[in-house]
């Protein structure tokens, strides 16, 4: 069938003249029988028609993309888009008269493209039969071509010659003599052929490949006619006319033409990588071989038994999530058999299956079979692995951000199989960016996630950043927006039975906006207890939560399990107890956006609660201010001694928090009677007479960085500064604070992405007794050390200390930074 609306072809057809006087039979063709086919047998497909719009609308039972998003899915990496608005404003009308649609487009796309369909997993998208059909109709809505009416039969006689027996080619011919318009590829012939006194009476049967099929219908489904004419021929038995005879004379095909150079009438479409798609066969995992699986979520083709090896380590987790995306009747066969080949799990995936794996003897195998694997089975593997040393970046700058990413090995052994790994909003696997990689003793690798290896409709999906290896090396993260925004995570996040996420904002605040989450990182499902306090410090709601085994769960002001939020308020997370339970653990962030500029914010929840804690900077001029956020975990007052500190020089201010109160408040505004330059060079110690936690922020005028209370007695003789961000647009400073009676010596070592000391350059400091030391890299080290200084180990020769570090940009639009890593 044909659209009415494309049945116009002005501009875009060479017309096929047959001139009838002066044609001859060519010598040899003018035998009794004579048969000929094309050297590829054009294939069956849908015809699309235009009251169902499927190539946009969709097709079948199946839900999700239609052919033609699935198409923008691929190279836009959204949809609807572009094709799909075309295709619904051009092929689609629900008026449409029922026979209306596109075979005109499938017949020539079948009599042209010489390819044998398979569904397959094109970039992890699921390409059905039907999808690659239609998507290739589409790409010949208007072929340039050569046409010609079959009104006298020796045209279409010398067009079966012509084409089927010298060149081997198919030509598409409209074959039903109503008002309709139906389009078939023609590709074989057998004829009989009696003369008698200058007329050749001949019978024909035509081949000719069917459209009355499912769209993913593999194959051809043949359909064949008989056609009676006589050839008229002079003398010297050249034909000069013709006529259809018998029912015929009514029954004969209306139109030919023979498609020369494919043309689509949707304009966004690309034809080059539509062909490439639909010549594409299995999908990305495996093609026949055994491959490793990794996490993530594969969409898989299975023409023959698949075979995958899991590794692991003992006391790992791993878990499995499948379904079937098939309308194969069969199922498909699971099995997972460990090292020694024995079988730790065997089912029949009919719908879904889950299955949770305990690694004790690894690798292990599984495979997926059935008996009759037909054109190509589909189904959905999901899977997701939890080790010993995994770290979690749980959000990243979205929308046109960058998010950089180190990992490093601070310990004098290698670190093995080390993975990075995407998850999307639920913590749910995507993909994973960095195959299986090792890390050298002081070695580091960076990344812009950006350029990792993702798939385009994959990127946006994004949300998360899980390290996945056997013990934990040293992850940073840092993104942001080009001079407005500056964010990441840091060491940190600590899972813990209780943790605070210690600000909240209003639905209506338009200056702060605040999203927050809280991830469990085991397997099994925790029962959580959550409080929201005011600011002043009363209990404004109490709810019970659930929180699924290695999800997060992510919450903003409208959407959370209290149903609202409170300006400056905060919320106390515990795990309730539940007996042999009581080892679970929780984890969690928040992330600020700020006076609606896109000024942004990260922080691990606080799990730090103690009552003796240490700001190891204190910064207060006219371009910095350091402000202070105490929250009072007691249900009784709270008396909070405030320290400021520089070898034999204090001062001293106490805050008096109510119980579960919490205060933000300016350093300056605790001692208002102090000048900048004192202040600026001291740090901060802060006692409590009940358990507290909090935090501190350093604030220029466009931008803020901000840290956890760090704990006073946690300090360490090994620190490092994960990355160097040193050039002419970027800084780093570091702050080192010596919290014990006694002086120390510091000595800062530059080493090498490849974790090699940077030649003998070392900066040496003298940190006195309860005293601090700034230090800024740009005035430290020369400009060629630090344009190859990947990161720096900092050691304090006679007794521990802690520190931080902040990057920034010259122009003091954008800071953030995190503590130096132990």
């Amino acid at each position: 069938m044909k659209n009415r609306r494309l049945i116009h072809f002005e501009n875009l057809i060479v017309v096929f003249a047959v001139l009838m006087a002066g044609i001859m039979f060519p010598q040899g063709l003018l035998a009794r029988t004579d048969e000929a086919r094309t050297h590829f047998t054009p294939w069956s497909g849908y015809w699309w028609p235009t009251i169902g719009g499927g190539l946009a609308n969709g097709y079948g039972n199946w839900t999700g993309p239609a052919p033609l998003e699935k198409f923008e899915l691929l190279t836009d990496g959204r949809y609807p888009g572009d094709a799909t608005a075309w295709e619904l404003e051009n092929q689609y009308d629900p008026d449409a008269e029922s026979w209306e649609g596109q075979c005109h487009a499938w017949a020539a796309a079948s009599a042209y493209e010489n390819i044998v369909f398979y569904p397959s997993s094109y970039n992890n998208i699921v390409f059905r039969v039907g999808d690659k059909k239609g998507l290739l109709t589409a790409c010949h809505g208007k072929d340039l071509a050569i046409s010609s009416p079959a009104g006298n039969p020796a045209i279409f006689h010398e067009w079966l010659l012509n084409y089927i027996k010298v060149q081997r080619k198919a030509f598409i011919a409209d074959l039903l003599s109503e008002k309709e318009v139906w389009f078939f590829p023609i590709y074989r012939y057998s004829m009989t052929l009696t003369e008698n006194y200058g007329i050749t009476g001949v019978v024909c049967q035509i081949w000719y490949a069917d459209d009355n099929v499912k769209a993913d219908f593999q194959g051809t489904r043949e359909k064949t006619h008989i056609y009676t004419y006589d050839l008229f021929t002079n003398g010297n038995g050249e034909i000069v006319g013709g006529q259809w005879t018998g029912n015929s004379t009514n029954d004969h095909p209306r139109s030919l033409r023979f498609p020369l150079t494919p043309q689509a009438s949707n304009p966004y479409l690309n034809c080059a990588t539509i062909r490439s798609l639909a010549s594409h066969k299995d999908d990305h995992l495996e093609n026949g071989e055994t491959v490793r699986l990794l996490p993530g979520n594969h969409n898989l083709i299975l023409l023959n038994e698949d075979r995958y090896t899991i590794e692991g380590k003992v006391g790992d987790t791993v878990t499995f999530h499948l379904e079937k995306l098939d309308d194969f009747s069969e199922g498909i066969d699971v099995a997972l058999r460990d090292a020694s080949g024995d079988i730790v799990w065997q089912a029949t995936l009919l719908k879904q299956l889950d299955y949770r794996l305990a690694v004790s003897q690894a690798p292990y195998t599984m495979t997926l079979s059935r008996g009759d694997y037909g054109g190509g089975g589909i189904y959905r593997l999901v899977m997701d692995q939890i080790r010993a040393g995994q770290v979690i970046v749980p959000e990243l700058q979205k929308g046109s951000a960058w998010n950089g990413l180190t990992v490093t090995n601070l310990s004098s052994e290698s670190i093995d199989d080390i993975q990075i790994v995407a998850y999307d909003n639920l913590a749910q696997p995507i993909s994973t960016v960095k195959d299986p990689f090792l890390l050298d003793p002081f070695q580091k690798e960076a990344w812009l996630i950006e350029t990792l290896p993702m798939h385009l409709h994959e990127a946006p999906l994004v949300r998360s950043i899980k390290v996945l290896a056997d013990k934990p090396p040293a992850v940073f993260s840092l993104g942001g927006v080009q001079d407005q925004t500056m964010a990441g995570f840091g060491q940190g996040g600590q899972t813990i039975q209780q943790l605070v996420v210690p600000d909240m904002a209003s639905l209506f605040n338009v200056n702060k906006q605040i999203s927050w989450g809280l991830f469990n990182p085991a397997p099994d499902d925790i029962s959580l207890d959550l409080r929201l306090y005011s600011q002043q410090g009363l209990l404004d709601r109490q709810v019970a939560k659930t929180l699924s085994g290695n999800t997060i769960d992510r919450y903003t002001s409208s959407t959370n399990p209290f149903n609202k939020s409170l300006d400056n308020g905060w919320i106390h997370v515990s795990v309730a107890s539940r007996g042999d339970k009581s080892t679970d653990e929780i984890n969690g962030f928040l992330n600020w956006q700020r006076d609606g500029l896109g000024k942004s914010e990260s922080l691990f929840a606080l799990s730090r609660i103690g009552n003796h804690f240490a700001v190891p900077h204190i910064a207060a001029t006219y371009q910095w201010q350091t402000e202070l956020s105490l929250i009072n975990l007691s249900d009784q007052a709270n008396d909070v001694t405030c320290r400021l500190i520089d070898g034999d020089f204090f001062e001293q201010a106490t805050v008096q928090l109510m119980p579960y109160e919490k205060t933000t408040v300016p350093i300056t505004d605790l001692f208002p009677y102090l000048d900048q330059y004192t202040m600026g060079r001291t740090a901060l110690l802060i006692d409590s007479s009940q358990d507290m936690t909090g935090y501190f922020a350093y604030q220029t005028r466009d931008s803020r960085a901000i840290f956890e209370l760090m704990i006073a007695q946690s300090q360490s003789a090994n620190l490092s500064l994960p990355h160097v961000a040193s050039d002419h647009y970027w800084w780093t400073g570091i702050a080192l604070f010596n919290p014990m009676a006694s002086d120390t010596q510091v000595i800062l070592t530059p080493m090498t992405n490849e974790g090699r000391q940077l030649g003998a350059e070392v900066v040496t400091l003298d940190v006195s007794a309860h005293s601090k030391q700034i230090l800024m890299l740009q005035s430290a080290f020369n400009q060629t050390t630090l344009k190859s200084a990947g990161w720096i180990k900092i050691q304090s020769l006679d007794q521990e200390i802690m520190g931080l570090f902040l990057i920034g940009d010259r122009d003091m639009n954008t800071i953030s930074g995190a503590e130096l890593y132990q």
